[in-house]
């Protein structure tokens, strides 16, 4: 794979060249792709959050909450030692996801580890991401601050789905 500059990649693509199969600051093309659609997502989710508003996301936790299994066991603290055995499963995993060159490719690895983690986050407290989302947008200054992110999300997104297609 042919390592590219940010130029020369806007150029290839201009010129109807797939960008794809080459490197850009020395990861590949199709990630920057893919991530480019994850922070596509994330910043159009959080207008549709906007547009639910705090109410409507709040009432969805408590919901969550009523049908959490784990809410009718008396022991709350099972809820730790089922965290702590899923992390030490998926921190490994998610760390040693791919492996090429005996280096751990950091764009697979780290993704999937934040992905166990906000897993093992949820089982632990189901209704927790409601709530904050919730307090997020309630408040004027962290919801002023969250949908600048969101537009710098859509806006940075888009632009690399579209260069690495």
């Amino acid at each position: 794979m042919a390592d590219i500059s940010y130029l020369e990649a806007w150029r290839m693509w201009f010129d109807g060249k797939s960008t794809v199969g080459n490197n850009l600051l020395g990861v590949p093309m199709l990630w920057w792709g893919r991530t480019g659609k994850i922070g596509a997502f994330l910043g159009g989710m959080t207008v549709v959050l906007d547009v639910i508003g705090p109410e409507r996301i709040r009432q969805f936790g408590e919901r969550v909450r009523r049908v959490d299994p784990w809410a009718d066991l008396p022991e709350k603290w099972l809820r730790v030692p089922s965290m702590i055995i899923w992390l030490i499963g998926a921190v490994p995993f998610g760390i040693s996801a791919y492996v090429g060159g005996g280096s751990v490719e950091w764009t697979i690895g780290v993704p999937m580890l934040v992905c166990y983690v906000a897993i093992a986050f949820a089982v632990v407290n189901p209704d927790a991401l409601a709530k904050l989302a919730a307090m997020m947008l309630e408040n004027p200054v962290s919801e002023r601050i969250l949908r600048w992110i969101a537009v710098v999300l859509l806006i940075v997104g888009f632009h690399f789905d579209l260069l690495a297609s």
